[in-house]
């Protein structure tokens, strides 16, 4: 019996369960009476997501996670949200500034331009810093879906808003360091008034070093995978106490050092050690990226009304020698205007804004020997203008119905030169529409039922670099319709949560890559579908027990086009999380001993589209066990427990050549708060 054939019809008796749980906790009340010791309650949670709105109010899948929830489970950076949040994945696709984010099925196969976009206090984040490590979290927000009338750029099947503790009046802080198997290093924060109730700042630091996994036995070279990061943020912020002008100026710095795509066979993944070269692949140098960025973030609440500017900007340059020498240059400029209304006596509350962002993309790249290609250099230069927004109308205590819409222009212009021929260059503009409807359903306070459609559209665009002749032909957008039925619970007097949803995407002109090694090229590859399911529940069930769990099922294939009948590739068959937490209060530590055990499951994923290579249904085991008390945390942790070896990317070069995921780590972690 498979996962699936169990959790697609388990799906369809949520509603059921959901019902049935909800009817007998009405009935029975607490089972903290008649002496049990009594068990915490969940709180109230309160999303953001453009405007403030508590969660039953949101019409469509999302998931909220707290610092201390994502400090709990191990999270130190976007990418190891897929313990605690289901249908999530992130594939590194070489070094860290080619890392893919998905979303129930949908993986982005251009890592230029991803389908679930990364904000941080509003600004959306360049491709490369999708793996960002997190600092200073106040909380983590993933919507799924499109969330195009929400947010000023584009997002195609999600967005992950990362939200930081802003300074005000109180000195705060922390200091954290970190000494393990694979990762070496700490972070510190402080925050601070400069004019008491006007004028605030904070600083974040972080340094870290990545131990090598692997040796490398052709160039001679003893632990060969390492890398390190550095990065440096500040805020100056100005917000008269009580006033409703709030000025936010931001500044950041990330540097990464890191060995190029490391690849080789499934005997070498297990070894650990890497035997032979992969026919050209010997990769013996180092990817250096660096990547500057400002913002200013000015908002003037009117009451009823408030006013919102973000202006981001990002400049990131990369070099590597990847048997020829690559740079990369990117310079991002986005501003979004944005005014949220929720009058106090009016049914009708909602976002409107318009968003403007221009991105040059610089390209250089020497003669590749053995692949027949010359010197060449790429200018891509995109523009993007969008007007959006969404209302929300209360019709009864029990329904709400929300509209929204989207209308994008979206501009390319490409040009390229080469050594040896003649200068080609290309432009084209694409527009579109998207529509959102959701409809919002209270059976009661503790109970809530959404239904929602919305439209997807992900940007035509240009390849940034010649691979073939077809590289020189423009793709068009994709498209996507997108369905999803779903329901929130709180539960046994608010200390059990539980949601879930169906959903269902239809895609038109699939953006793929194809083609042989060194001469891939994006373009359309047809239609798909993704058909899928998945379940939440987080619960305290007796005083210090909590415990959590998720699980998602997609089926993502291709329906027309070459690849027919094919797996999408880069998205998990299912994937499902677990964990199990106890706080031990210890009067004489004035603390408490928490040991964490948490289990991830994923089912076989494709590499490619035509389905050649894959990795099948693995498992990662996680422990903790941490000593917490309000000024001090310190914990003793493994991860991949078992050591599992298994694939994050697989192609053909010669041999199958393979890159492997992180093998176990042992650390000890230590934060001390002010």
């Amino acid at each position: 019996m498979t996962f699936r054939s169990v959790f697609l019809p388990g799906c369809g008796s949520l509603v059921a369960l959901v019902f049935a749980s909800h009817a007998w906790a009405q009935i029975s009340g607490s089972p903290a009476q008649g002496g049990a010791p009594a068990a915490a309650r969940l709180g109230t949670v309160t999303v953001s997501a453009k405007r403030s709105v508590t969660l039953e109010d949101v019409s469509s899948g999302i998931t909220v996670l707290s610092h201390e929830e994502l400090e709990s489970a191990g999270v130190r950076s976007v990418t190891d949200l897929g313990r605690v949040i289901p249908g999530f994945s992130a594939d590194r696709h070489g070094n860290s500034a080619y890392t893919g984010l998905s979303l129930r099925g949908l993986a982005p196969l251009d890592y230029y331009t991803p389908s679930v976009v990364v904000y941080v206090d509003g600004v959306p984040q360049d491709a490369s810093l999708m793996e960002q490590s997190l600092s200073n979290v106040e909380r983590i927000e993933v919507l799924k879906g499109p969330q195009g009338t929400l947010y000023g750029k584009n997002a195609y099947a999600g967005v992950i808003n990362i939200v930081t503790k802003k300074p005000g009046n109180t000195v705060s802080g922390y200091v954290k360091t970190t000494v393990a198997k694979l990762r070496q290093g700490g972070e510190a924060h402080i925050a601070s008034p400069l004019i008491k109730d006007h004028l605030y700042a904070s600083i974040t630091a972080r340094g870290f070093h990545r131990s090598a996994q692997s040796d490398y036995i052709p160039a001679g070279l003893d632990k060969y995978d390492d890398g390190r990061d550095q990065h440096m943020s500040g805020q100056l912020r100005y917000a008269p106490v009580g006033g409703p002008l709030d000025i936010g100026l931001g500044f950041g710095y990330d540097k990464t050092i890191e060995k190029n795509i490391f690849f080789k066979t499934m005997d070498d993944v297990k070894k650990r050690k890497a035997n032979a070269k992969m026919g050209a692949f010997d990769l013996s140098d180092d990817i250096r990226r660096h990547v500057h960025s400002a913002s200013l973030d000015v908002g003037y609440d009117f009451g009823t009304v408030a006013l919102k500017s973000i202006t981001g900007l990002q400049k990131r340059n990369h070099n590597r020698l990847i048997v020829r020498q690559e740079s990369e240059s990117q310079d991002s400029l986005s501003q979004e205007l944005r005014l949220a209304f929720n009058p106090k006596h009016s049914p009708v509350s909602g976002v409107a804004g318009v968003y403007a962002e221009h991105v040059n993309f610089d390209r250089r790249e020497s003669a590749f020997a053995g692949f027949g290609t010359q010197d060449t250099h790429s200018d891509l230069d995109t523009k993007s203008y969008a007007v959006f927004g969404e209302g929300t109308w209360k019709v009864s205590e029990r329904l709400s119905l929300t509209a929204g819409g989207r209308y994008t222009l979206d501009k390319a212009d490409l040009s390229f030169h080469q050594a040896g021929s003649n200068l080609y260059r290309k432009d084209d503009k694409w527009t579109a529409f998207t529509p959102k409807a959701a409809l919002n359903w209270k059976w009661s306070d503790d109970l809530v039922q959404f239904l929602s459609v919305s439209r997807g559209y992900k940007a035509g665009g240009m390849n940034r670099y010649k691979t073939a002749d077809v590289s020189k032909i423009p793709y068009s957008p994709e498209k996507s319709w997108n369905y999803e039925m779903g329901l929130r619970s709180d539960l046994l007097d608010r200390r059990a949560h539980l949601s879930g949803s169906l959903f269902m995407t239809e895609i038109d002109n699939a953006q793929i890559y194809a083609g042989p090694v060194g001469q891939q090229a994006l373009h359309n590859g047809g239609e798909a579908r993704v058909k899928g399911a998945e379940v939440e529940a987080r619960a305290n069930l007796m005083a210090g027990l909590v415990l959590s769990a998720g699980a998602s099922v997609s089926n993502s294939k291709f329906t027309s086009g070459p690849n027919t009948g094919k797996k999408m590739p880069y998205t998990p068959e299912w994937s499902a999380n677990t964990a199990i937490s106890y706080y031990h209060d210890v009067p004489s530590l004035s603390g408490s001993l928490v040991p964490r055990l948490g289990v991830n499951w994923y089912g076989k994923s494709y590499m490619d589209e035509n389905n050649k290579y894959a990795q099948g249904s693995y498992s990662l085991v996680n422990a903790r066990l941490s000593y917490e008390s309000e000024a001090i945390t310190v914990s003793a942790f493994v991860d991949n427990l078992f050591d599992k070896a298994y694939r994050v990317n697989e192609f053909n070069a010669g041999d199958n050549a393979i890159q492997a995921g992180d093998g176990r780590n042992i650390g000890l972690e230590a934060i001390i708060r002010f």
